[in-house]
């Protein structure tokens, strides 16, 4: 019946996956719906709508299987499904609707599921019979007719778009048997009708990242979903000869909905390769709003622990930190399946009530310490609270970790997210002092960033004692460098991970299919200050050197620049010059151009655009960057994906997008015959299968 139908056609998602399956539709929970006009089911008295559907998920509002509604004038009718798994019948009289739902059996993901709807005119009730058990009757006056608006018919999207979310509704999942019978069969021969294929047989659905090879904007060796939604990496350690790494992930769609904890497993941080989620939010449980952010570790007795904060509208503050731990490390050694802890293990007891997530945790002189992200009601500002525990559950309040003057920060926001606490060391492994790090949050008239103290942390005084009275920040690239977590790698390396922020329209993201990434793991450590770059195992996706030279012109420089064009690059630069500027443009497009500077008498380091605009982060004096010695710069291109490395110094996490093709560079400098020490531009492959 499917084929009387038409699909969705926007050329707008240029990514679009469509698999085949046995004569059943994928729907992709996106993009993916199907329409058409209306028919011979408006013109019956009475009628049978039957459906197989293998759902994989549900939207947090409900996706729709069939849609001719019109809610503000009670028209029409939809058969859905609520996010706990119910089917939901609306019925439009005109002016008058009526919803019920099923009750004795309902939907289950993962697996084929039989609906029948059946709606009875002369004996004035609507069946719903699910999986071979009539679920539910609604029962209504005699002779009653639905009232049909002048709306299309659609199948696996809502087509009310005046009372829901737009980009919520559609359907994830296969369907087939679509039947529509201008007759209203017997319940017996719906139950007997009913089939349950595999009922205990899983339809897995497994992430395609081959669907974006063609995506000029999708960043090929940075860490990234498979698909749709990613945002902050989180709660990243190193188990078995593995580092593990998780991240709010949405499967369903390329928005932020009913948040999961996505995995990825690899031998160096770099090549990753995908998991089944770790975590779920589970309906009835103690984190049925969503598993939000944490931080992971393997505990004393040598087992890996994740703390995620589980949130729940239905308690009150809604946010507590909850534990979950593999089910089975011998024979799951990498580690895709986990249980959780039956009760929360920390309910918020200091703070801004309702404000309470993050939770960092670590272990150290025999103790687990926790901080979690929250607001300081003694200045105003955020802060991170402090906890202490001899086994990991049982946790003793220690107060907030930083002691601040919030009017000076006040871009630092009244809440702070995703607290992260980790040592520096110098070059003889020696730990010279600790970097505190926070993504700031609730902030009038100012963006999203991460931010900084140094400090002296004393575990046994369980104090922080920060150096810096003005919080700083790690990168200047304006908003998208954000969400940091980190770990001490099992060589002492204390490694930081973050999400890149997209810096898109939400019209781009949602049809092509995907949203933000991962920055580089970025490695910090001490010698004279404050040190960082990208973790050295990214250079293992040097394919090819496109190009290198020693002691040469601007000029001559780029008449060689100019004949190489790729999506993936990297670049190491020195040079003595008082000025140096690297350009990244597109070969198609010369308005979409990105321009990095660093001038050493000025101290400035930022960013521009073609029409001479900065697009880089400068707040006041604390964001000037002392170069000494030459200038070294390292450029990372990754698609959309620029990440520039002054020195060892400063960090500029930027994007740029084209509509199609590659990218070129140039470079420049303002200061009189400016020379490049050496250059070197490597061609970069893929970290994917």
């Amino acid at each position: 019946m499917l084929s009387q139908f038409k699909m969705n056609p926007d050329p707008a998602y240029q990514n679009r996956l469509l698999p085949e399956r046995d004569n059943a539709s994928f729907f992709d929970g996106y993009s993916v719906w199907f329409y058409k006009e209306q028919g011979d089911l408006q013109q019956a008295n009475a009628f049978t709508l039957e459906f197989e559907i293998a759902p994989f998920g549900i939207s947090s509002e409900g996706d729709a299987i069939f849609s001719c509604m019109d809610r503000k004038t009670s028209e029409g009718m939809a058969v859905r499904l609520t996010s706990d798994g119910k089917v939901e019948v609306i019925l439009g009289f005109g002016g008058r609707q009526m919803v019920f739902y099923s009750i004795r059996e309902n939907v289950d993901l993962e697996k084929w599921n039989h609906i029948f709807v059946i709606y009875r005119f002369r004996e004035g009730w609507c069946d719903l019979v699910v999986n071979g058990v009539l679920s539910n009757r609604l029962q209504f006056g005699r002779f009653q007719k639905i009232k049909w608006p002048r709306h299309k018919i659609f199948i696996g999207k809502d087509a009310d778009k005046d009372c829901l979310t737009p980009q919520m509704g559609v359907f994830w999942g296969w369907m087939k048997n679509i039947q529509f019978l201008s007759e209203a069969v017997s319940v017996e021969q719906a139950i007997k009708d009913s089939k349950r294929e595999n009922s205990l047989e899983k339809v897995l659905y497994t992430p395609n990242r081959t669907r974006f090879l063609n995506d000029a904007n999708r960043p090929q060796y940075h860490l990234i979903e498979p698909e749709k939604w990613m945002n902050e990496p989180h709660a990243p350690f190193f188990y078995n000869g593995y580092y593990h790494i998780f991240y709010q992930a949405n499967l369903h769609a390329p928005i932020w909905d009913s948040i999961q904890w996505g995995h990825l497993a690899s031998k160096d941080m770099v090549h990753w390769k995908d998991l089944p989620l770790a975590l779920q939010s589970e309906n009835g449980f103690y984190d049925e709003l969503g598993c939000w952010s944490g931080s992971g570790l393997v505990d004393k007795d040598g087992v890996p622990r994740i703390y995620y904060t589980a949130g729940n509208n239905n308690r009150f503050p809604n946010q507590a930190v909850a534990l979950a731990q593999p089910e089975d490390t011998e024979e799951d050694p990498l580690l895709k399946k986990w249980k959780k802890y039956p009760s929360l293990i920390k309910e918020q007891d200091i703070g801004w009530l309702g404000e309470f997530r993050d939770p960092f945790v670590w272990i150290e002189q025999d103790n687990y310490f926790m901080l979690v992200g929250t607001g300081d009601e003694h200045n105003g500002g955020g802060n991170a609270a402090l906890y202490v525990s001899a086994d990991g559950l049982n946790w003793e309040s220690c107060g907030m970790l930083v002691d601040y003057d919030y009017e000076i920060n006040q871009k630092c926001g009244h809440v702070w997210e995703l607290p992260v606490l980790l040592p520096l060391r110098d070059d003889s492994g020696k730990i010279v002092c600790h970097i505190m790090m926070f993504c700031a949050c609730q902030i009038e008239h100012d963006i999203v960033e991460t931010y900084y103290f140094l400090g002296n942390w004393d575990a046994s005084k369980k104090t922080f004692t920060k150096w810096n009275d003005h919080a700083m920040l790690l990168d200047l690239g304006y908003g998208t460098f954000t969400g940091p977590s980190g770990f001490v790698t099992p060589d002492k390396r204390s490694v930081v991970f973050t999400i890149a922020q997209g810096k898109r329209p939400f019209s781009d993201e949602y049809h092509a299919g995907w949203a933000h990434n991962g920055g580089l793991p970025l490695q910090l450590w001490w010698d004279n200050g404050l040190k960082m770059q990208p973790i050295r195992e990214i250079l293992s996706c040097e394919e090819k050197m496109l190009l290198e030279r020693t002691n040469c012109g601007i000029e001559e420089l780029n008449h060689d620049l100019e004949k190489i064009n790729s999506n993936c690059m990297y670049v190491k630069l020195t040079t003595d010059a008082d000025e140096i500027a690297i350009c990244t443009e597109s070969v198609v497009d010369e308005s979409r151009y990105v321009q990095v500077v660093y001038n050493r008498n000025t101290k400035r380091f930022f960013a521009r655009n073609a029409e001479g605009k900065e697009i880089s982060r400068f707040r006041d004096l604390c964001d000037l960057v002392e170069v000494e010695g030459e200038i070294t710069i390292e450029y990372f291109l990754d698609h959309s994906m620029i990440e520039v490395y002054l020195n060892q110094r400063k960090a500029m996490t930027l994007r740029n997008y084209v509509a199609d093709g590659e990218r070129k560079i140039s470079v420049s400098s303002s200061s009189t015959n400016a020379r490049v020490s050496s250059i070197q531009l490597w061609n970069m492959k893929s970290a994917y299968d």
